[in-house]
């Protein structure tokens, strides 16, 4: 299941380079907010910013973790990441791919939902 959760995430990073590329190649028009656009939210930017910090591993699992522990810190994380992708979606504009974060934000819910299944199993 971990390494299915994995190669899920694995895909989203291969969506975030390819909206990457697009920007680059549709150019300026798209990375620029025109005045009908509403500028982000400073607050959020920054909140943005703690999502960009990769804690070490070691530091929140010791190996001593049993396996709901295991899985409720997975849990943790894929809302931690909807809570990001929310906010990334104030930046993203609907001619850059705003769609896709929806769906990524779609399936981190999934994500949830089977790891939630897989906890309940286990009590």
């Amino acid at each position: 299941m971990f390494i299915r959760l994995a190669d899920w995430e694995t895909g989203h990073e291969e969506i975030f380079a390819g909206m990457r590329k697009q920007l680059s190649e549709q150019g300026r028009e798209l990375r620029t907010f025109r005045p009908e656009d509403e500028l982000p939210d400073v607050k959020a930017m920054a909140g943005l910013a703690v999502f960009g910090i990769k804690p070490d591993p070691s530091d929140e699992l010791t190996g001593g973790e049993s396996r709901a522990d295991v899985l409720k810190q997975a849990i943790k994380k894929e809302k931690d990441s909807i809570v990001f992708y929310k906010g990334l979606k104030e930046f993203i504009s609907a001619r850059a791919g705003k769609d896709k974060i929806d769906d990524i934000i779609e399936e981190e819910f999934k994500h949830i939902r089977i790891l939630n299944q897989s906890l309940e199993q286990l009590e």
